[in-house]
């Protein structure tokens, strides 16, 4: 599928969370049957704050992401981060959706949905960027992760100060093959989008 870039420039800011600019980028997802982008909102809220604040860098064998566990049923169209690429930025980051299994600490079978992005594309500074999913995932209420895997480098900003509830960052450091839970520190960014 022919990948399509949005760029929607609202207001220029290094890392102020408040006025960070906000980049749509994603594979031109159709809306997902009862969604539209009027009705698409939050589904799940990570962390905003400005406090606390930290780079956890995704390489080709560190993957981060983000557990959270959703109440109802939703269309899940994207996933809002504040993120950002490195200085000279090749290949490209893929987002996953994934059911997530509490027992074992670690996301569970196939892939949901994801969205592919060209590294370049990326700002080189921290921003607040949407990434859509190239095809919707129609979720019950259960638990769900997404997380980053990179064929360069990609950093997303973290916060360690008001935790989130029902939701932590999980990380692994061998390409996926095991994973921990960093009950420390959450994803900075808008969350989970979707409709209802």
């Amino acid at each position: 599928m022919k990948r399509i870039l949005i760029l929607t420039i609202l207001l220029m800011s290094s890392l102020a969370w408040a006025g960070s600019t906000t980049v749509v980028v994603g594979q031109g997802g159709a809306g997902g049957g009862a969604c539209t982008t009027a009705t698409d909102s939050v589904q799940f809220a990570f962390a905003d704050t400005e406090e606390g604040l930290s780079a956890g860098a995704c390489t080709t064998t560190t993957y981060r992401g983000q557990y959270f566990t959703l109440s109802g049923t939703a269309v899940l169209t994207g996933v809002s981060l504040e993120c950002g690429r490195d200085a000279t930025p090749t290949g490209n980051t893929t987002i996953y959706l994934y059911a997530y299994d509490t027992a074992g600490d670690a996301p569970s079978g196939s892939a949901l949905a994801s969205c592919v992005v060209a590294n370049s594309s990326l700002s080189a500074t921290a921003t607040e960027t949407f990434f859509e999913f190239s095809s919707p995932y129609s979720a019950s209420a259960g638990t769900y992760c997404v997380y980053a895997v990179t064929e360069d480098v990609f950093v997303i900003t973290r916060t360690n100060t008001n935790p989130v509830a029902n939701s932590t960052s999980i990380l692994s450091t061998d390409s996926g093959s095991s994973w921990s839970e960093g009950a420390s520190y959450d994803f900075l960014g808008e969350g989970v989008y979707g409709c209802n």
